[in-house]
């Protein structure tokens, strides 16, 4: 087997599987959206009015790991689109040479060996990573992804304020509607703190991965050129 037929198989090969990942993020949002508004449906009819507000806080069982395997997956999609234009390229360019070209699996191991060291020689940095922007400019980007500029990559930036905002409708109305009740029993405030603070921690974390994803080490551009180094392709 020539290396272009290689180079077609496995563009097919993870054309199918990119088709199945992007499925599986639908399903993951679709799912999120149904199950809260089924859970809150449910707890407005069902559930005791005096810790009725409490119950509020259920859909964020649902609602925080999807969001968590949402942008994980969007990883994955990242690094399959990128590897799918090198392979273009080498379909495309046959004056083009490849020093260490092993498959996606074995190339794929070898990113996750690097582990954090996305350092890519080029004439043009293109790994931005989230702990070297400055304030101002991580406040620029934040103020981006909840304005959904239509240019800056809205499909990622819409789903993050899905999640986001769903999430804090959750927390925001058991609080709300909590008021009386934790006036009368004050200690039920350390119910919330857990909750909170993961919804905090988780929003913050996916928030730096859609700067990844967008402009950092996760986007394709970023993923185009660590795996042209890996492979060796000149």
């Amino acid at each position: 087997m020539g290396n272009k037929e290689l180079y077609y198989k496995e563009r097919d090969m993870l054309r199918e599987e990119l088709h199945d990942l992007k499925n599986c993020q639908v399903t993951f949002l679709t799912f999120s959206i149904t199950a809260t508004a089924l859970l809150l449906g449910l707890i407005e009819k069902l559930s005791p009015t005096d810790s009725q507000a409490l119950f509020y806080l259920i859909p964020l069982i649902i609602l925080l790991p999807s969001w968590c395997i949402f942008f994980e997956k969007a990883t994955t999609i990242s690094r399959i689109v990128g590897y799918n234009r090198v392979l273009e390229r080498l379909i495309l360019n046959d004056k083009l040479s490849v020093e260490n070209f092993a498959g996606w699996e074995n190339t794929l191991a070898e990113v996750r060996n690097r582990g954090n060291d996305y350092e890519i020689k080029t004439k043009r940095k293109v790994v931005n990573l989230w702990g070297e922007l400055g304030v101002k400019n991580q406040l620029s980007f934040i103020s981006k992804i909840f304005g959904i500029r239509p240019s800056y990559h809205r499909y990622w930036a819409l789903i993050y304020n899905i999640f986001c905002w769903l999430s804090g409708l959750c927390l925001a109305w058991s609080l709300i509607l909590g008021l009386d009740y934790l006036k009368m029993h004050p200690l039920i405030l350390l119910a919330y703190i857990i909750p909170i603070a993961v919804t905090t921690y988780i929003s913050w974390g996916n928030m730096k991965i859609a700067y990844e994803l967008i402009d950092g080490k996760h986007s394709y551009k970023a993923n185009e050129h660590l795996l042209k180094n890996i492979i060796g392709v000149e």
